[in-house]
């Protein structure tokens, strides 16, 4: 098998991964009461991040990225087309290394 081959499988494998994690983080988020946990979870984590102290700083960074993570796991999941693009090869668009 070729480099080439193996990783259009893994990129494959791993946009089939990601459609599933999408599918799941929509039923989860799209119920009036996943709308209410995320509506709860960025109000808790998104609404100050600044501490003086980097390490907790860090740590209100990550709580945040986590909610923009799923913000955008959800936009996805409504465009299976967007995340088929994620995991394009440039060999798919005619590039040649």
């Amino acid at each position: 098998m070729t480099f080439k081959t193996e990783a259009k499988k893994e990129a494959e494998k791993q946009a089939q991964e990601y459609k599933a994690r999408a599918g799941d983080c929509l039923a989860t988020f799209t119920s009036a009461h996943g709308r209410r946990i995320l509506k709860d979870m960025r109000k808790t984590y998104c609404s100050y991040t600044f501490d003086a102290d980097p390490c907790v700083h860090a740590f209100n960074a990550g709580k945040m990225q986590v909610i923009k993570d799923i913000e955008a796991m959800l936009i996805l999941g409504k465009s299976p087309q967007k995340i088929d693009d994620l995991f394009r090869q440039p060999e798919d668009d005619g590039f040649d290394f």
